[in-house]
């Protein structure tokens, strides 16, 4: 989780430095019982439009449904964070 959460606020202060804006997110932890609140408040703190949230093993890449609505959802000249 603090790997997760550590890679997020480096993605978020890179993207702040840039002053890119982010529409998309993704937001996921590896087990059920971990939490993904420090990542959304992180994530809604650098004032992303869209989180994108779910808990899935890092083993599987298919059959993660917001993964999945993250991708469909970016436009041409979106910026994503996975």
């Amino acid at each position: 989780m603090i790997n997760a959460t550590l890679k997020a606020a480096k993605v978020i202060a890179l993207a702040m430095t840039r002053a890119v804006k982010q529409p998309n997110t993704y937001a996921r932890v590896s087990t059920q019982t971990q939490s993904l609140d420090r990542q959304i408040g992180a994530l809604n703190s650098a004032g992303v439009d869209r989180i994108f949230r779910e808990k899935a093993t890092p083993k599987i890449v298919k059959g993660r449904p917001q993964l999945e609505r993250a991708i469909d959802a970016l436009g041409t000249d979106d910026v994503g964070t996975f």
